[in-house]
């Protein structure tokens, strides 16, 4: 089974990466990310594992082993959950693909549920109601989209706050892409 969701965010990719590559900062916007059990912080590194401990609705709470198992930087990140539920392996692996378009960029998350021990019956009426249902609610990429804009873009050179001038620093002179 897979979910796939797509937000436009009006930012450089390089801007929008440290969202999805940075545990913490995606704790900063995915609101079920409550802790994050890591030896070294920033961004996350190619076969990197650690814990990150999720609230799944309900007050029930899922602690996953996490690993980095593909990361193209500033395009790709994918992460593999593994947890336990009674007996079961539950098996999980969530990608954010950052792709260049004229006004920012586009992220494509999916999520993949590999092994979840939901039975196949329940996986039918799932699908059916994810395709022929319609959305409620708030998109789950809306707050990184929140996140990013209220982010103010900083010059790579002096750390000069560029809302007022996004294409030069008045700082230091450095030209911004």
């Amino acid at each position: 089974m897979e979910f796939v969701e797509t937000i436009q965010i009006p930012a450089p990719a390089d801007v929008v990466w440290p969202f999805v590559n940075d545990p913490v900062r995606i704790a900063e916007w995915n609101s079920k990310l409550l802790s994050i059990d890591r030896e070294r912080s920033g961004p996350v590194s190619a076969g990197e594992e650690f814990s990150m401990l999720f609230g799944m609705g309900s007050g029930k709470q899922t602690l996953c082993r996490t690993v980095v198992t593909d990361l193209a930087f500033p395009e790709r990140v994918t992460y593999d959950y593994r947890s336990m539920w009674k007996r079961f392996e539950q098996h999980t692996s969530e990608t954010f693909q950052i792709e260049p378009t004229s006004a920012g960029v586009k992220v494509i998350h999916t999520v993949r549920f590999i092994r979840t021990g939901i039975p196949w019956y329940w996986q039918v009426v799932i699908w059916l109601i994810k395709t022929l249902g319609k959305p409620t609610g708030e998109p789950f990429l809306q707050p990184l989209f929140s996140a990013v804009v209220r982010q103010p873009r900083l010059c790579p050179q002096c750390g000069y706050d560029l809302r007022a001038t996004p294409d030069q620093c008045p700082e230091c002179g450095t030209k911004v892409g």
